[in-house]
């Protein structure tokens, strides 16, 4: 992976992270309470990989165009192709790890930020 998109993904998933706030407890306190919690939650609820259907199997819609003059008429129907469904792997204990991430936080006397 190339720095710069380390470093791009970086800021994305940390402008989107929960800030969270402690009575005289610094960032570098509240990451390091964060890292533990987080790790907590990874004991306690590891990933756990499902397959799931993202969209189902069809088939693309039928469309015909006709253009004639005169008595000629021609027509092209295009469309009908099969398409298989799409599928994706989920992680269905992320939701739960975030909760015991939270809960592990609020334990230790943070609170979230607004």
């Amino acid at each position: 992976m190339k720095p710069l998109t380390i470093i791009l993904a970086s800021l994305a998933l940390s402008a989107c992270a929960e800030k969270w706030a402690k009575p005289g407890a610094t960032p570098t306190d509240m990451e390091a309470a964060l890292s533990q919690c987080r790790a907590e939650a990874y004991v306690t609820l590891p990933p756990l990989m499902q397959r799931v259907m993202a969209s189902p199997a069809g088939r693309t819609p039928v469309r015909t165009r006709c253009t004639g003059s005169g008595n000629t008429t021609n027509c092209r129907t295009t469309g009908g192709d099969y398409q298989p469904a799409v599928y994706r792997n989920d992680d269905v204990n992320e939701d739960g790890r975030h909760e015991v991430q939270r809960a592990c936080m609020f334990r230790n006397g943070w609170r979230p930020e607004d």
